[in-house]
């Protein structure tokens, strides 16, 4: 007879990642826009991906647009400016 617990999912998944998080955003924006040579636009164009959403534009307005020193109106214009491939 098998016990019950056998099938028991373990409380730590393992999904292979190997990506550590940090909570601080400040020096990551840093480091991510010298990696894009301080230019703010190719910064945006690698955040929003391949695709982005309206909605998770708006997340990542909240998150970055005061780090990159802009407002959430100029974060969410240089989104529609990306999305019509004008970024």
């Amino acid at each position: 007879m098998q016990d019950d617990d056998d099938d028991a999912v373990p409380l730590e998944p393992d999904h292979g990642s190997t990506t550590v998080w940090s909570d601080n955003d400040s020096e990551n924006v840093g480091r991510l826009l010298s990696k894009h040579d301080g230019d703010i636009d190719k910064f945006l164009a690698d955040l929003f991906g391949g695709s982005c959403s309206y909605e998770m534009a708006r997340r990542l307005a909240a998150i970055y647009a005061g780090k990159l020193g802009l407002t959430l109106k100029e974060f969410m214009s240089k989104y529609r400016k990306w999305k019509r491939g004008e970024l």
